[in-house]
């Protein structure tokens, strides 16, 4: 079963004119186009956008939007974490039936208008938080509807599950392969083999680019390099841009 981790933004808007997003930061979106004209580029295909469709970009995808200057492109938008991810790089989409749509994406936009008349940031939000729970439940139900549209369910495998969940939670902490082996009680060498497996890529490169991910988020919003590194368990900001400076080779 899936979760919501962080949630970084939501809302109901107009694409502004240059539409530039950053891929594979960190969050994965859920768009709902009402109007407009406007597409993306996925993996050096053009698509345009389609009224009335939900799409689903994973933070693995090759994702970049634009929108016509003169009518552009209007959606009700979401990014978040999604805990674990779904393990594709395509981009899924699934048309919905007006009911639908205004029943999942009103919440978006009352919560959204809420927490901008109160001059409060979403991703601020406890998860004790009323507002943020509905919030969550509606990111869940939509993904839900498009990942079953498309064939996508959920990893199943409890200890990956356990795993990823460990993780998420230690983003800040210092922690080995080695000490969530032993959280899980499983062989290390096993709990690699397993997780990489299912998941494509080691336990620790996930973490490290988990926390690599996140660190560009937080970059994004003004934050210094020191305190970023802290949040992201990095033990100052020359290691955390040592570490950035490689991801991108």
């Amino acid at each position: 079963m899936w979760k919501i981790g962080r949630i970084n933004a939501c809302g109901k808007k107009h694409a502004p004119l240059k539409w530039e997003l950053k891929t594979n930061v960190g969050n994965n979106r859920l768009y709902y186009i009402h109007s407009g004209v406007g597409g993306y580029v996925h993996k050096k295909k053009h698509v345009e956008f389609a009224p009335n469709t939900l799409y689903y970009i994973p933070y693995t995808a090759d994702f970049t939007p634009w929108s016509h200057e003169e009518e552009p492109i209007l959606h009700t938008y979401a990014d978040f974490e999604l805990i674990p991810p779904i393990l594709t790089d395509e981009i899924l989409t699934m048309k919905l039936d007006p009911k639908t749509a205004k029943g999942a994406l009103g919440t978006f936009e009352a919560i959204s208008s809420a927490c901008t008349q109160k001059e409060l940031l979403i991703r601020e939000m406890t998860e004790s938080n009323p507002a943020r729970q509905l919030l969550s439940a509606s990111i869940l139900y939509l993904t839900d509807l498009v990942s079953k549209h498309n064939g996508i369910a959920p990893i199943q495998d409890e200890v990956i599950l356990e795993v990823l969940s460990i993780l998420h939670a230690k983003l800040s902490e210092p922690i080995t392969i080695s000490e969530i082996a032993r959280l899980c009680h499983r062989d290390e060498d096993a709990l690699i083999r397993r997780f990489t497996k299912v998941m494509g890529i080691t336990p620790y490169a996930y973490l490290k680019d988990l926390r690599l991910r996140q660190a560009l988020i937080l970059r994004d919003e003004g934050r210094s390099w020191q305190k970023i590194a802290e949040e992201v368990g990095y033990k100052d900001a020359a290691s955390l841009l040592h570490a950035l400076g490689e991801r991108k080779k």
